[in-house]
């Protein structure tokens, strides 16, 4: 079984993120506002992941900003959002497809928005299922581990503080991790996990 993450192991999110800023600079909003904002938006008081276009808009208009135009500007972002694949993401998917494992996509966010980036990016018809937690991976991980028994079970992310604490409470689960721009070289030392920059690299780690 193949269990592998979304955001920013498949997807650049990071850059998503950055069309969202150069859209919300041509209405005016200042970095600090728009970072600010969504922060704001990001989770809820129980720490759950709730962000949408929609909320962070609503964040803005708080901030004196038109809610309706910057969810029309977000919006046009999210129209493109196929460009924000990784390269290198479709081929991968469709050589772990030919190894005929399950595949399993695992996102944490909002359920709604998490598989309007999913269906746009145009990868769901890789994936045998499609689960999207707001909180943590581990109850869905407890599921899917109670399911039929699995030869060997691979779980690709790209955070490493979050996959060294699934290492810990799933021991027969073999993590890999993509390395992501937004943490340091340190942080995936310190993971102790296998980390590589490209997705390919680790088709040819798990392949063998």
């Amino acid at each position: 079984m193949f269990i592998i993450d979304f955001d920013d192991t498949l997807f650049n999110t990071e850059a998503l993120k950055q069309a969202k800023l150069n859209a919300a600079r041509n209405a005016g909003v200042s970095d600090k506002i728009f970072w600010e904002s969504y922060v704001a938006a990001r989770n809820n008081d129980n720490g759950a992941f709730t962000y949408t276009p929609e909320g962070h808009a609503k964040e803005l208009a708080k901030r004196g900003f038109d809610e309706v135009k910057t969810v029309e500007a977000f919006g046009k972002v999210d129209d493109t959002m196929a460009q924000f694949v990784f390269p290198d993401a479709f081929d991968f998917l469709e050589k772990v497809r030919e190894l005929e494992k399950p595949m399993i996509l695992l996102s944490l966010g909002n359920e709604k928005y998490q598989r309007e980036k999913v269906f746009g990016a145009g990868i769901e018809k890789y994936f045998d299922k499609i689960i999207i937690v707001d909180e943590s991976k581990e109850r869905a991980l407890e599921d899917l581990l109670n399911g039929p028994e699995n030869d060997i079970i691979w779980l690709i992310n790209d955070k490493p503080d979050e996959t060294a604490r699934l290492k810990k409470e799933f021991p027969n689960i073999n993590f890999v991790l993509k390395k992501a721009k937004k943490y340091s070289d340190e942080d995936y030392s310190k993971s102790g996990i296998p980390t590589f920059i490209s997705l390919n690299e680790i088709y040819e780690f798990v392949r063998k």
